[in-house]
């Protein structure tokens, strides 16, 4: 068991150098350490490789393998849910979320990954999730990223740019809470710059927050 949880260990923490990479916009340095990944014989990591890789077919394959190599472990599922949530295919995250949290009770990444699938829909559920997660994680910020997109979409700007900062001070980096402070700024006829200045230099090729952006515009 000891050495499983190991090699879990091991395979999370290859993957995070990796989208450490890709958060900071060092996108060739990213493909590079993903490509690598699915060289490994790592099912988790070759999983994570394929999926970066734009390779969904490899990628179902080798999370399918991850999850029957180690059916007691919540992580891998989590993850096989948030790449189903990145393709915006919310009711296979949901069920693997789910299932994750049949594994382990409770547990905060999976928690988070049902308030995301929440969150696709402006369900109020994922307020819920968010807390349960922070409750079981107070360093969870991406629960913190939920509510205050939650909060700006319904309208409440003061408690998004409250939930925004939360998460900033646990992760300075936070993308999304910037790109959320961002556009509580714009809302008021302000430029927004000490937000966006702060995400470019953490990671100028984060299209991903100004997609964000407009849809809470809308």
């Amino acid at each position: 068991m000891r050495l499983l949880a190991l090699g879990m260990f091991v395979a999370t923490a290859w993957a995070q150098d990796c989208r450490s990479l890709h958060r900071h916009g060092k996108l060739n340095e990213a493909k590079a350490c993903f490509t690598k990944l699915t060289q490994s014989g790592n099912a988790l990591q070759m999983a994570e490789g394929y999926w970066y890789l734009n390779n969904s077919d490899q990628a179902n394959n080798f999370f399918r393998a991850a999850v029957k190599a180690q059916p007691k472990n919540p992580e891998p599922r989590v993850r096989w849910g948030r790449f189903y949530l990145e393709r915006n295919k919310r009711e296979d995250a949901a069920a693997l979320f789910a299932e994750a949290l049949e594994v382990q009770k409770d547990y905060a990444p999976a928690l988070i990954g049902m308030a995301l699938v929440a969150a696709g829909g402006f369900d109020p559920k994922s307020v819920e999730f968010a807390e349960k997660a922070l409750k079981q994680d107070p360093k969870a910020y991406e629960a913190h990223e939920v509510l205050a997109r939650f909060a700006m979409e319904d309208g409440n700007p003061t408690e998004a740019a409250v939930q925004a900062d939360k998460a900033l001070a646990i992760s300075p980096e936070a993308q999304d809470a910037l790109i959320i402070r961002a556009t509580i700024d714009w809302m008021e006829g302000k430029p927004g710059t000490e937000w966006t200045d702060r995400l470019e230099k953490v990671n100028p090729a984060y299209a991903e927050g100004y997609t964000l952006a407009a849809r809470i515009f809308v």
